[in-house]
């Protein structure tokens, strides 16, 4: 196990003793930071994440369900990479970029794709609680995204496409270890 002074790149997982500036979807740092949360969005999609990474740097991956949708169950998963910014102790911001995908594993399949400014509060040493604005764009190749949300600030049709910009909130709890 090696110990990166700088940033470590890999497309999926990073294994390392110390590295602050892991840049993978999975990084299992000895001396960095591993949380299981559970968060949700203001489209009702709820999951279970995983982070893990460094001091700065760390990567999401996360399973849930949208309860939004009433014609069809929609699974969700998502990908992404974040940065913590630390304030205090006890305070930090977290921002980040995602990618989830919704299916139903029939014909709706859709993306959206996230940036998140989550302030966050660390209670103890092991919870952390986190809430913020999020800038979203959402594609589908056969309009199954557009109800993802109602409140679109831009959004295109055509030729059996949907593309649209929405602003959203999200929320959710870590446990640290």
């Amino acid at each position: 196990i090696a110990k990166v002074a700088k940033v470590q790149l890999s497309v999926f997982m990073n294994i390392a003793d110390i590295c602050d500036y892991p840049i993978g979807i999975i990084n299992i740092i000895k001396k960095g930071e591993k949380a299981i949360g559970f968060t949700a969005d203001a489209n009702q999609t709820a999951m279970l994440t995983f982070r893990s990474g460094g001091r700065v740097l760390y990567g999401i991956v996360g399973l849930g369900y949208n309860f939004k949708n009433q014609y069809t169950d929609l699974i969700a998963a998502e990908a992404g990479l974040g940065a913590h910014i630390i304030v205090s102790k006890w305070a930090r911001f977290n921002i980040e970029a995602s990618t989830t995908t919704f299916t139903n594993f029939s014909h709706d399949v859709f993306m959206t794709n996230t940036l998140r400014v989550l302030p966050a509060l660390t209670f103890g040493k092991h919870l952390e609680l986190f809430a913020g604005p999020t800038i979203n764009s959402v594609n589908s190749d056969n309009y199954s995204g557009e109800n993802i949300s109602g409140r679109y600030i831009w959004s295109e049709k055509d030729w059996g496409m949907f593309n649209g910009v929405y602003i959203s909130g999200y929320c959710g709890l870590n446990y640290r270890f």
